[in-house]
């Protein structure tokens, strides 16, 4: 679906093209946009929309009606770009592949379409240097530094004078460690999540449902987590159980089938009048199986890891409380 929606910007010109592009996106003015495509970003229902090169990161905007899903990747964040097959019959499949985050997957309704893409993808990934982003700043970036370099000399300068030479002392023995409470140790300074470890073994639950890609980085993650001595548990479709389970991993089972959903998308078109009666049909009683058996499976979690597209984590979160 959505091959035949129309795009204004195919009429622009290229500095009114790059103009919507950062627009769009809320880029600054430095990006510049190499090529467009358009075609299909899959989560668990494959998003029609158009997908935007431009000389520093990889854009990707929704073409359908009611949703306004919007996705920037960096390139300094992009590892590898694969070319796959599609999931569909006929279409062809692309995998970029991104830095501490899972894959995405985006489709095409031709070869020739992936082909161009990939290779436009891997010039513009391989002709940016890998300081110009960690290391030059562009002017907009510049002018931000300044501005806070000012507006922090301003509060230093507003805080000595508001101390009218009065010096503050610590208490006594504020600068004596406690023995009895446990030190704090910090990962590398460059990175942005610490390591705190939790004393004791946890229970801990990871719900997700779609394909067989949505469930393999659970498998990888729950791997390392058993290594750590922790008790984790996939809640996914039943059909992935026996695959779960002998990587020694325990396993929930919860209702519902996504395939059916993206082949009702596929088969109806997104909120077409035809859709919205097949999906008053199946997808409600999808959604309450969903949430009962997730519901059953998440009981007795010290910690819930849930996909987005499971939809039911963060109200089972606060039940368990």
């Amino acid at each position: 679906p959505g091959e035949e929606v129309q795009d204004s910007e195919d009429e622009m010109t290229v500095r009114e093209a790059e103009k919507s592009f950062r627009n769009h996106f809320a880029l600054p003015d430095s990006e510049k946009l190499v090529a467009t495509f358009f075609g299909f970003f899959h989560r668990v229902l494959p998003l029609y929309g158009k997908l935007y090169v431009g000389s520093t990161r990889l854009c990707f905007r929704s073409f359908m009606p009611g949703n306004w899903t919007k996705l920037v990747v960096p390139f300094k964040d992009i590892m590898d770009v694969d070319k796959e097959r599609g999931f569909r019959f006929g279409y062809s499949g692309m995998v970029v592949v991104i830095r501490g985050h899972e894959e995405i997957f985006f489709e095409f309704s031709s070869q020739d379409l992936r082909d161009d893409c990939t290779v436009t993808l891997l010039r513009s990934l391989d002709s940016l240097e890998p300081f110009q982003e960690s290391v030059l700043l562009t002017e907009d970036e510049k002018r931000d530094a300044e501005a806070a370099a000012a507006e922090n000399l301003l509060l230093q300068e507003a805080r000595q004078g508001d101390r009218g030479g009065v010096e503050f002392q610590l208490p006594r023995g504020i600068d004596q460690p406690d023995n009895d409470s446990p030190a704090i140790s910090f990962d590398d300074p460059a990175a942005s999540v610490l390591n705190f470890k939790p004393e004791e073994s946890l229970r801990i639950t990871c719900l997700t449902i779609g394909s067989r890609g949505d469930v393999q980085p659970y498998i990888a993650l729950c791997k390392g987590l058993l290594a750590e001595g922790h008790r984790p548990k996939i809640a996914s479709h039943a059909e992935f159980g026996d695959w779960v389970r002998s990587h020694g991993i325990d396993f929930a089972p919860v209702e519902g089938n996504p395939a059916e959903l993206m082949a009702l998308c596929v088969d109806h078109g997104m909120f077409t009048p035809s859709f919205l009666y097949e999906t008053n049909q199946k997808f409600w009683p999808f959604v309450r199986g969903l949430l009962r058996t997730a519901w059953a499976a998440c009981q007795d979690s010290d910690l819930l890891i849930e996909s987005p597209s499971a939809m039911a984590g963060i109200h089972i979160a606060e039940a368990l409380g």
